[in-house]
């Protein structure tokens, strides 16, 4: 049997400063870096994963979180199988921007049955201070009353990181290409539809 190559595409939304270049680089190149400096636009990463049975070429799109920003990235979204809806689980307002803003964005933007992952990054500040302000078990909650696979990271330790964007950004649409899936639909899929 000839080892086939496929291609997903996966974009990276959420607010500014919320850490998705940095999970981004964490997953790509197993770095961190503490200074900070914004997406301008979009950023494009791609990486050959090997399954056991195929190649797998994928493709992330990390776009900008600033306001300004938004109108440009909407392409991106367009052709992808998966999203990862990132927020800052020391920061309420980028979680409450995600129900707000971000999930409506992607269901107006993506193509229907889209995978997708909401993340809580920067979960190491919790473990060194109470600077904690979405609990895990709401956003949780919160994630499967939409459909969505949920994680919380921590692009500085590298903690879920590999598994949220495996999981949850590519590998598991290429099980459901060969075999019938069970999982209901999303919420996203039918406002879509």
């Amino acid at each position: 049997m000839p080892y086939s190559t496929t291609l997903l595409r996966m974009c990276v939304v959420g607010d500014v400063a919320v850490g998705k270049t940095s999970l981004t680089a964490r997953f790509m190149n197993g770095t961190f870096c503490d200074m900070y400096k914004p997406t301008c636009l979009v950023s494009y990463f791609h990486k050959l994963v090997q399954t056991p049975d195929r190649n797998v070429f994928l493709q992330i799109w990390d776009t900008a979180g600033q306001e300004r920003h938004r109108s440009l990235s909407p392409h991106i979204v367009r052709d992808s199988r998966s999203a990862m809806l990132v927020y800052d689980v020391t920061n309420r307002t980028s979680y409450e921007e995600v129900k707000r803003y971000w999930l409506g964005w992607i269901a107006e933007h993506a193509p229907p049955g889209i995978r997708l992952t909401l993340v809580g990054n920067k979960s190491d500040l919790d473990a060194r201070s109470n600077l904690r302000q979405v609990s895990r078990k709401e956003a949780k909650r919160y994630a499967e009353a939409n459909g969505m696979l949920f994680y919380e990271t921590s692009a500085k330790t590298g903690k879920n990181v590999d598994v949220a964007f495996l999981d949850g950004g590519s590998f598991p649409m290429l099980k459901r290409t060969r075999t019938k899936s069970t999982r209901k639909p999303t919420h996203l899929a039918k406002s879509v539809l």
